[in-house]
């Protein structure tokens, strides 16, 4: 029986470190794409819009970052110890899943509206609106992505392959359709639309294959959510 368990541990610490560098070597290429892929498209962008227009993109990604960071409050840190703390456990998790996802949608409402003010009320904003809000659906497929989820669940090759296409596409995408100096506007649309169609495809991943259902949760629970990971929210922001 000693000799059984022995065997059982190993083969267990086996198929754990097995699991371990699967999600490191998926994580590796996307850091890989991650760099070589800007460098393909930032010399012809800098090229074909300018200085200019490129300052105006850098800007409003700068920008979209904030907005980013209040929609993830810290999430990918504490729903990802939680998602892992429930042992595949569907029930548990799929609540999980519905409070992080509620409480995201609702920053991500509270962020719409930031700004939407902000734009209304301080002229460069303004004058460069467009741009900005091409900018925001990036927002909008991040906090619809559940990257916590599949961190949680260490399911990492699902996200490096929906983000490689989405790069991919988003790469394409640049040399088709931004030919002139007036195209700059187009290069956070495009972005944008890559995180949105990663999303929604996660989403229905989820959903279909996983088997982990999405509900939305009470006021009261979503603000109890959000309270807990402000700390880490805090951290993140400064």
């Amino acid at each position: 029986m000693n000799k059984l368990k022995e065997i059982i541990s190993t083969a267990k610490k086996s198929a754990d470190a097995k699991k371990v560098f699967t999600n490191f070597s998926y994580l590796s290429l996307l850091q890989i794409a991650g760099y070589v892929l800007p460098i393909i498209t930032y010399p012809y962008l800098a090229t074909v819009i300018g200085i200019d227009g490129f300052g105006r993109i850098a800007f409003a990604m700068s920008l979209i970052v904030y907005f980013m960071t209040i929609t993830d409050w810290g999430f990918n840190f504490t729903a990802t110890r939680d998602v892992a703390r429930c042992n595949f456990d569907i029930k548990a998790i799929s609540e999980i899943y519905s409070k992080v996802t509620t409480s995201k949608l609702f920053l991500l409402l509270i962020s719409a509206f930031i700004l939407t003010i902000s734009v209304f009320t301080i002229p460069y904003l303004r004058d460069n609106s467009t741009i900005i809000l091409y900018a925001f659906i990036t927002v909008i497929g991040y906090t619809i992505f559940p990257e916590w989820l599949f961190q949680g669940l260490e399911n990492m090759k699902l996200i490096v392959i929906l983000n490689l296409i989405s790069k991919t596409i988003f790469t394409l995408s640049i040399f088709l359709f931004i030919k002139f100096p007036s195209d700059y506007v187009f290069q956070p649309l495009i972005y944008g639309l890559g995180y949105l169609f990663a999303g929604i495809i996660a989403i229905c991943y989820v959903r279909y294959y996983l088997r982990i259902k999405f509900k939305l949760c009470s006021i009261k629970e979503t603000i109890n959510c959000i309270k807990y990971s402000f700390d880490v929210f805090l951290n993140n922001l400064f």
